[in-house]
């Protein structure tokens, strides 16, 4: 009899195991790292909660622990802009790459002159000065007569008048449309359907980001693409010019990152389909093991 209780305990504490594993009550294996990030609230408007706010990012950085393999063991606000997290499952260095930015999208277009025909570009060296916004036909499809794309990059460089050389880089602005109530607005990855993100490969094996946009970012991608035909559009990833395609036709609920590593491509995937937290957020400290 006693064999037997202890084979019907020892069977009972797997079946526990098993069902605490299952719904996340153990704890992820790995390593555990810290990480205190502090959200910029002065970009928040007046009538939104800073408390609500702060909390959506909590639940942004959640699922983003979960996506990359980790989770988050332990939450902690720090007054009323800073938030403290235990992972497990990654390490500091992770938690920064992974966890720790805004991850907003946001695209740009070519700036222009007043008169709206010309490119403004600046030089080498911090000048300003204008190409004009030529399109020509060729046999790959449209493209900008005195913009150049340098090679394995997203930078564009500008062909001065009277030259042959291309030399300094093309300015951007945020690329703009009228939304559903009247007002102009920047078409960034608040937008997204987020949840339908997915890395994708063209015929020669090639990774491309496939992104789909809700109706109102439909609206506005359509209303850009359609005058940015020929010329090129950029996609930054908190600031940082990650894809720069060549428009070639009216466009409007699905858009495309290419240009990128598998690595960076399933990177930038998963932060996408968790969403972007409300506010800009930054890395104040991290490391690794238990929150200090």
């Amino acid at each position: 009899m006693k064999t037997a209780s202890v084979a019907v305990a020892f069977l009972f504490g797997i079946c526990l195991a098993v069902l605490l594993s299952s719904c996340g009550l153990m704890g992820t294996s790995g390593p555990t790292s810290y990480i205190i990030l502090e959200a910029d609230t002065s970009a928040l408007p007046a009538d939104v909660d800073v408390d609500e706010a702060m909390e959506e990012v909590e639940g942004v950085m959640k699922r983003r622990a979960k996506a990359f393999g980790g989770r988050v063991r332990e939450a902690q606000r720090q007054g009323t802009n800073r938030l403290a997290l235990e992972l497990s499952g990654m390490t500091a260095e992770e938690a920064r790459k992974k966890i720790g930015r805004t991850a907003l999208l946001a695209f740009h277009e070519p700036e222009r002159d007043e008169e709206g025909d010309n490119l403004v570009c600046t030089s080498d060296t911090g000048e300003t000065f204008t190409v004009p916004g030529d399109v020509v036909e060729t046999g790959g499809g449209r493209r900008p007569l005195n913009l150049v794309r340098t090679p394995d990059s997203p930078l564009w460089l500008c062909i001065p008048p009277g030259s042959t050389v291309p030399t300094g880089s093309m300015n951007w602005v945020a690329a703009t449309g009228i939304g559903g109530d009247g007002q102009e607005k920047a078409l960034t990855g608040r937008f997204l359907r987020g949840e339908e993100t997915e890395v994708i490969f063209d015929p020669a094996g090639r990774p491309f980001v496939q992104l789909k946009f809700n109706s109102e970012g439909g609206d506005l991608f359509e209303q850009i693409s359609t005058r940015l035909l020929g010329l090129p559009i950029a996609i930054f990833l908190d600031e940082e010019l990650i894809s720069a395609p060549t428009v070639q036709g009216i466009l409007s609920t699905d858009a495309v990152i290419t240009g990128l590593e598998l690595d960076a491509a399933e990177t930038l995937t998963r932060l996408l389909r968790t969403g972007a937290p409300p506010v800009p957020v930054r890395v104040i400290d991290a490391g690794e093991g238990s929150l200090p």
